[in-house]
């Protein structure tokens, strides 16, 4: 944490990390923001950030949130243990034979809220492009695939878990649809793991707007080709990811956008995430036990009849996810 300037109150302020905030988790402290030039509460003690508010700071690049230096190690105390509980929690979906990749799968969401929350660099592309070989090595070589990816983690509405949700259920239906090369697995992973990566490119003030706006309506849209474009500029990633980031909203009947591809004008692999884009999207935006919320996702799929999906390619997905969740 780094020391802030004092001012004329008796509070001595530090920052805090925003990454290391658990949203929709009762706060420890009183949390402050640094504004024009001024201190100004935002949290009381037991108050929480709300996950729109969180995944907001996170796109709009906030770095820090300041809380009391008397508060220092409640929070550090706070934000340890909750980290430790979702690992737990991941660790007993999948089974202590599996802690190695769970340490993984956690330091990749880690890396992806790291990446989005910064200016992008050939440092920073490097780092996410290691972690996801490692990943999917490490996936390959235990053959836990089916165990690990099956179980799509944890459902929180978090910017990261959504993305990192996406990038292993893609690659669980990429492999039980005939895929197994190393590459072909980690452009699957990386294109879902980046399908949003666009909305950090999206003014904060329009993604605060109703969802039914035109405002929002209208940026959203845009998303996929803003994320494209960005990602474009780093040489790190290959044609397949951006491919994958710029078609992920297109529809199987020429519906979708940005562009209304339609048929076999969409990439095979994009197909592939779009399917788990929205069946974790599903899962996300209802309530009740995970497995219910997971059985209702799997029937919207499956009445799709050709409009959002490839039918031969959903055929197959819908078969590999029958297998874990019916």
């Amino acid at each position: 944490m780094e020391k802030s300037p004092n001012t004329k109150n008796e509070i001595e302020y530090v920052s805090f990390p925003i990454l290391k905030i658990f949203p929709e988790q009762a706060l420890p402290g009183e949390l402050y923001l640094f504004l024009n030039g001024h201190f100004v509460k935002y949290k009381t003690k037991e108050d929480s950030i709300s996950q729109q508010k969180f995944e907001l700071f996170v796109l709009q690049k906030v770095q820090y949130v300041f809380i009391s230096k008397e508060d220092a190690p409640a929070y550090k105390a706070w934000s340890e243990r909750l980290s430790g509980k979702v690992k737990e929690e991941l660790i007993s979906g999948v089974g202590q034979d599996n802690v190695g990749v769970v340490e993984q799968h956690l330091e990749i969401r880690d890396e992806y809220l790291s990446f989005v929350s910064k200016e992008v660099t050939e440092e920073s592309v490097k780092e996410v492009l290691t972690k996801t070989r490692n990943f999917i090595q490490t996936i390959k070589e235990k053959h836990t695939a089916d165990k690990f990816t099956a179980k799509l983690l944890s459902y929180s509405q978090h910017v990261a878990d959504h993305s990192t949700n996406v990038a292993n259920l893609s690659v669980f239906l990429a492999l039980n649809t005939g895929y197994s090369q190393q590459l072909i697995l980690e452009n699957i992973y990386l294109g879902g793991l980046l399908h949003d990566f666009g909305k950090t490119k999206i003014d904060a003030k329009i993604l605060e707007e109703p969802p039914t706006s035109k405002k929002y309506q209208t940026a959203i849209r845009k998303h996929p080709e803003l994320g494209k474009t960005s990602l474009l500029l780093d040489s790190g990633f290959s044609d397949e990811i951006l491919r994958i980031v710029g078609e992920h909203h297109e529809r199987q009947d020429g519906t979708g956008y940005p562009k209304g591809l339609k048929g076999n004008k969409i990439y095979d692999l994009t197909k592939i995430i779009s399917i788990a884009n929205v069946f974790d999207n599903l899962v996300m935006s209802t309530q009740g036990e995970i497995k219910g919320r997971q059985i209702k996702a799997f029937r919207f799929l499956e009445s799709d009849q050709g409009k959002m999906f490839d039918p031969k390619i959903l055929g197959k997905c819908l078969r590999a996810l029958e297998r874990v969740i019916i």
